[in-house]
């Protein structure tokens, strides 16, 4: 699926995988949030990269469904606000606003009807500077260095 990543503050461990993972080792567990993690922030799978092991690749590929699903869910949310913000402004201004199909539609054509390819990767881009900055940050707490 191609469309622009939003950044997102969080994502869910559902009580299902949870359990799972109360089942396999802490270090299992710390090798699959750190894939997790980067995959919520970046889009990249390094599954293979970072791990052999079967129990992290297939818990991973589970979680980066619920990742997917979380930031699908987002996106929609997004979207609906936006329509509702554009409701309000047409019955400020004593207009009759668009259904939301119609004015969905029109928004694509006004986006030429997808999403930029510069913009997907510049957004991944920040959003794995972004990242960064947070690692650095949060080890120069843990060091004692801020």
């Amino acid at each position: 699926m191609s469309y622009k990543r939003k950044e997102i503050s969080f994502f869910p461990v559902y009580k299902e995988m949870g359990e799972s993972m109360l089942l396999i080792s802490d270090e299992q567990i710390g090798k699959i949030m750190k894939i997790a993690i980067n995959y919520a922030f970046s889009g990249k799978d390094e599954t293979e990269a970072e791990s052999n092991d079967l129990v992290i690749k297939v818990l991973c590929k589970s979680l980066f469904n619920d990742i997917d699903r979380h930031k699908e869910s987002y996106e929609e949310k997004c979207e609906i606000n936006k329509y509702n913000r554009y409701k309000r402004t047409a019955y400020e201004k004593d207009e009759d606003p668009l259904s939301f199909e119609e004015w969905k539609s029109r928004q694509n054509e006004e986006t030429g009807g997808g999403t930029d390819e510069s913009e997907i990767s510049g957004t991944t881009v920040s959003l794995q500077e972004s990242f960064k900055e947070r690692q650095r940050d949060v080890l120069r707490r843990l060091s004692g260095n801020y």
